[in-house]
């Protein structure tokens, strides 16, 4: 086993600070080891590139800079606080270097637009919020002739353009595994698997330069933290291609397999009288025609059978299938059924 692939597969609670309870909470969502939180990509993304206010609509969420300008003031209402402050809409300064290590609140010229910020049920948020200092908002914003407001936005400190994420992933998550917690998670195994990517890619470079797909490496980064919509869709675009490029390699090798195995043969002097005398009704002509190929490729053929029965709801399929079960079953063989979901495999049972 290589190393990125038996870092890989430890336990989930092998980075950060993940206890029983965050243990359980990622098994619901079907994440055990490092992998499957690797690859537990994000069902959205939420579009914070930063806009001018004077370019927000009526409907939708926008990501906005802003400089608090006002101490945070907490209000109670009914036992609940309400903490709110005053920020203004900034522009980075034109004079501002680009690829700085730390972003100065000198660095940005205010527009002139005030904002009011509400947030409810939220007093911890009175000691994180510092005047002077500059975040990006994200949420809805409602504006009349004299303010704009937000409440509830979302928001992170600025750390300048190339390094604030402009799509910001949402995952699947439930109440003990927050988007925080995957993110932090994240960007431990990341840190894990730094400058190993190669050893995950197992698609040929000629397959890649070919269709002109990017690297594992390059798509993981770009499918949990794109910095723009190009390489997002080149993420996309080569997990896509992985998707059929493995179901087309195993429909062949299938296939092939089917060439050179051979067959269990069957006994073709089995009483099916049994199984259709048990049934509350009489066959069709093409159900029993579809018995009676699959048995006679059962009894006669060399190669394993490989059929698709198609038909509507309710014309009979999982009869069929039952039938075939019976007659490997009366030839001293086992048979396994299987089901696309729990309900159906639970009406088959």
């Amino acid at each position: 086993m290589n190393i990125i692939k038996k870092i890989l597969s430890q336990p989930v609670e092998s980075v950060g600070s993940i206890g029983e309870a965050r243990k359980n909470g990622f098994a619901r969502l079907n994440i055990y080891t490092l992998h499957d939180l690797l690859y537990h990509f994000p069902r959205r993304y939420e579009d914070r590139r930063i806009v001018s206010l004077d370019n927000i609509e009526l409907y939708g969420k926008f990501a906005v800079c802003l400089k608090v300008n006002s101490k945070p003031n907490a209000i109670y209402a009914k036992s609940y606080p309400i903490i709110k402050f005053t920020a203004s809409e900034v522009a980075r300064a034109n004079t501002a270097e680009d690829g700085a290590a730390e972003v100065s609140p000198d660095e940005f010229e205010e527009t002139g637009k005030q904002v009011d910020i509400a947030f409810f049920n939220a007093d911890y948020l009175k000691s994180v919020f510092k005047q002077g200092n500059i975040y990006i908002f994200y949420g809805k914003i409602s504006a009349n002739f004299v303010k704009y407001e937000m409440v509830n936005p979302k928001f992170e400190p600025y750390y300048g353009e190339e390094k604030n994420t402009p799509f910001y992933p949402v995952y699947r998550k439930n109440p003990v595994i927050t988007q925080n917690i995957i993110i932090k998670s994240l960007d431990s195994v990341f840190r894990l698997i730094k400058n190993n990517y190669d050893e995950l890619d197992f698609l040929p470079e000629y397959i890649r330069n070919k269709y002109n797909l990017c690297s594992i490496g390059f798509a993981l980064q770009n499918i949990h933290n794109p910095k723009s919509e190009h390489e997002l869709k080149m993420a996309k675009d080569r997990f896509i291609f992985e998707d059929f490029f493995l179901y087309s390699f195993a429909l062949g090798w299938l296939k092939s397999r089917r060439e050179f195995i051979p067959a269990h043969k069957y006994e073709a002097d089995i009483d099916m009288g049994e199984f259709y005398s048990a049934l509350p009704f009489t066959l069709t002509s093409a159900q029993q025609r579809a018995i009676d190929e699959i048995i006679g490729d059962m009894t006669a053929q060399i190669k394993p059978m490989n059929r698709l029965v198609q038909g509507d709801v309710g014309s009979g399929k999982t009869m069929i299938a039952a039938a075939a079960a019976f007659f490997a079953c009366r030839n001293g063989t086992q048979t396994a059924m299987m089901a696309p979901t729990d309900i159906l495999a639970t009406q088959h049972f």
